[in-house]
């Protein structure tokens, strides 16, 4: 709030640091403000700008989550900007709809490095998985969809096929996805399970073991 009253009237929050206000991703450098004064203060980054796209976050003035990812496209690499909009997603701050409407009204911005952000996710994990599928040319999957009672975090629907990406389970939580892949198996799907260090470490026999498992089903 210091930053932008420092900046006059009608600043607002924006960029890394309005991106933090909502949650989207972690910072710590200095405040950003987006404002259409002359004013320069030290240790503030000044964008010059008149914006209409304004809002109020916990008290502050700032920057709308859609006018917020627009800019961030201008600067954050594409694994931080594909987890900012999941996370702006998942916290029901912006509808894709939205989100394309900010796209097409700002025609001469970085825009379309969100287009390629085509799936809600809930992690990084997914976020680079995701990445997996379209650098290994993978048929696109339904990410995080509630088939028979159960959500898959990968259905490749046609080939009834499901990829569930394991992190660190506990022993209850094991035993719990054992069951669920045993029920799944009756219904017809099979459940492949994928860990971190499987997608980063081997993702060609990753790649080849998925693509032959597809080929299978079709």
């Amino acid at each position: 709030m210091a930053a932008v009253l420092a900046c006059g009237p009608y600043a607002l929050l924006s960029h890394q640091s309005a991106a933090a206000l909502y949650g989207l991703i972690r910072y710590s450098g200095p405040p950003h403000v987006t404002a259409p004064t002359l004013r320069s203060p030290r240790g503030i980054a000044v964008h010059r700008s008149t914006l209409a796209e304004a809002t109020i976050h916990y008290g502050i003035p700032v920057t709308t989550p859609a006018r917020t990812l627009i800019d961030l496209a201008d600067v954050l690499d594409p694994a931080s900007l594909t987890r900012a909009v999941n996370e702006a997603r998942l916290n029901s701050l912006i509808t894709d709809w939205a989100l394309l409407e900010a796209i097409h009204a700002s025609p001469a911005r970085h825009t379309t490095r969100l287009i390629p952000v085509y799936a809600p996710t809930r992690s990084a994990f997914e976020d680079a998985f995701q990445a997996f599928v379209a650098r290994c040319d993978l048929p696109r999957p339904e990410m995080n969809t509630v088939i028979h009672g159960y959500e898959a975090d990968v259905l490749w629907r046609d080939q009834r096929l499901i990829a569930e990406l394991d992190g660190r389970n506990h022993v209850h939580k094991f035993e719990a996805d054992r069951e669920r892949d045993a029920e799944l198996l009756v219904h017809g799907l099979s459940t492949i399970r994928i860990t971190w260090l499987r997608l980063t470490r081997a993702p060609a026999k990753e790649a080849t073991r998925l693509q032959s498992l597809l080929a299978a089903k079709d």
